[in-house]
């Protein structure tokens, strides 16, 4: 005998809720990305977009410091 699983409204609507949040993350990762690359590319730090562009880890740590605003301060 197989199992039916019955959806009910709430579990669509919390489905559709986690889709929603998943997409506006995504956004935001990729916005500050955006953001990071663009203040590495305008202070002259062509060598970190490029090593970020190849290594996670070196993103995630640019990333961190950017939002941080350790970056920054370190470009002043």
């Amino acid at each position: 005998m197989s199992r039916v699983m019955l959806r009910t409204k709430a579990d669509v609507i919390f489905e559709q809720g986690e889709e929603k949040g998943r997409e506006q993350g995504r956004e935001e990762g990729q916005k500050d990305v955006f953001n990071l690359l663009s203040f590495l590319a305008h202070n002259g730090k062509t060598d970190d977009v490029l090593k970020a562009s190849l290594n996670q880890q070196y993103m995630d740590e640019l990333l961190a410091k950017f939002k941080s605003g350790e970056l920054a301060a370190a470009c002043t």
